[in-house]
C-alpha cells in the first residue's frame, strides 16, 4: 500500500476502518464480519501474558461481563475487530478470549502478548458506568493481535532496532514503539470518535479532555521516535504519518474548550522527558524508571 492511496482528503468518513486498513498495509479496506464478544474467564491469566490483577469481585462478574459485550458493541461499530494480514484472508476474531481482572477506580488496563495469539487481559474499575473506556482499550489490543500477525507475513520493522518510548521514558526495541504507536492511534481515534457523536462526554467525564491530550502529545513522540532512530522502512513511515495527520485533524475538530492549548501543554512535559532520557543517555547516567503507563 502506498500512502497515496490514503492521502488525507481522500480518506473514508469511517477513520477507524481507514486506520485498520493502514495498520495491517492493505491497500483497500478490510472485509469485515460481525464480532461477537470473547469468551471471558476470571482466573489470573498466565505470568506471561500480564501482570497479576486483582481478581473481579464475584457480586460484580455478571456486570463486568454485561459491560465487556456492551463495550465489544460500541468498539465494533466504530472500529473493525477482526484481524486480516492480506486482502486474500477471511477475517477472523483478533480477540477471542479475555481474563477479566479488577483495576483500580478510573483505570482501564488491557495486555496482549504474540506467545498467546487471540487472547487479552482486561482490567477496569469494575462497576463502570458507561463502556467508551473499555471500548478504546479493546481496539488498543485488536491492533496488537492484527500487528502480531502482520508481522508473520509483512514485518516493516528494521532488524535490532531501537527506539524512545514516551510511556515508559526508556529506550525499548523498536517493535515495540511501532506496536505503541498503531495502537495508541487507533484508540485515540475511537475516543474521538466517542466524542464527536456525544460532545457531553468531555464534561461528564472531566478525565477525559486531558487523557486524550497526554495521548496524542505521546503519539507525536512516538511517531518522531520512529523516524529519529529509523526502526521501520521508508514505506512504513509514510503510512503511519499519514495515519497520524489523519486523526491529529480529526482531534482538531473536537468541541472540547481549550483542547489544543492542552495537547501543548502535554507536547511540552513530553518534550522535557525526552530530553532528559537524551540526557541521560550521551552522558551514560543512570536512566529513568522503566515505570508503564495504564490506558487512562
Amino acid at each position: 500500500m502506498t500512502c497515496e492511496a490514503f492521502a488525507c482528503s481522500e480518506m473514508p468518513d469511517d477513520a477507524g476502518t481507514a486506520l485498520s486498513t493502514m495498520s495491517l498495509a492493505l491497500s483497500k479496506n478490510p472485509r469485515t464480519e460481525p464480532v461477537l464478544s470473547p469468551a471471558v474467564s476470571f482466573r489470573t491469566p498466565p505470568p506471561a501474558l500480564s501482570p497479576a490483577y486483582p481478581a473481579v469481585d464475584p457480586a460484580l462478574r455478571t456486570h463486568a461481563r454485561e459491560m465487556l459485550n456492551e463495550a465489544f458493541e460500541w468498539c465494533g461499530a466504530r472500529f473493525p475487530l477482526a484481524e486480516q494480514f492480506s486482502e486474500a484472508a477471511t477475517p477472523s476474531p483478533a480477540i477471542r478470549y479475555a481474563y477479566l481482572r479488577r483495576a483500580r477506580e478510573g483505570e482501564y488496563v488491557g495486555s496482549s502478548s504474540a506467545h498467546f495469539p487471540g487472547e487479552v487481559v482486561l482490567a477496569a474499575g469494575w462497576p463502570l458506568e458507561n463502556p467508551y473506556w473499555l471500548a478504546s482499550v479493546i481496539a488498543h489490543e485488536t491492533v496488537h493481535h492484527a500487528l502480531f500477525g502482520r508481522e508473520s507475513v509483512d514485518n516493516p520493522v528494521r532488524p535490532g532496532s531501537l527506539g524512545y518510548s514516551p510511556w515508559r521514558r526508556t529506550t525499548r526495541p523498536g517493535r515495540s514503539v511501532w506496536h505503541a504507536f498503531w495502537t495508541f492511534t487507533c484508540q485515540l481515534s475511537v475516543l474521538t470518535d466517542a466524542v464527536r457523536a456525544a460532545p457531553r462526554l468531555a464534561d461528564e467525564d472531566r478525565d477525559l479532555p486531558s487523557c486524550m491530550a497526554a495521548m496524542a502529545a505521546r503519539i507525536d513522540r512516538c511517531l518522531d521516535s520512529l523516524h529519529r532512530f529509523e526502526v521501520v522502512t521508508d514505506a512504513e513511515l509514510r503510512r503511519c504519518d499519514t495515519a497520524w495527520n489523519t486523526t491529529r485533524d480529526s482531534c482538531a475538530r473536537l468541541r472540547i474548550p481549550y483542547f489544543t492549548a492542552r495537547v501543548d501543554a502535554e507536547k511540552q512535559a513530553v518534550d522535557d522527558a525526552y530530553l532528559t532520557w537524551a540526557e541521560q543517555l550521551l552522558g551514560r547516567q543512570t536512566p529513568v524508571a522503566d515505570t508503564a503507563m495504564v490506558h487512562r
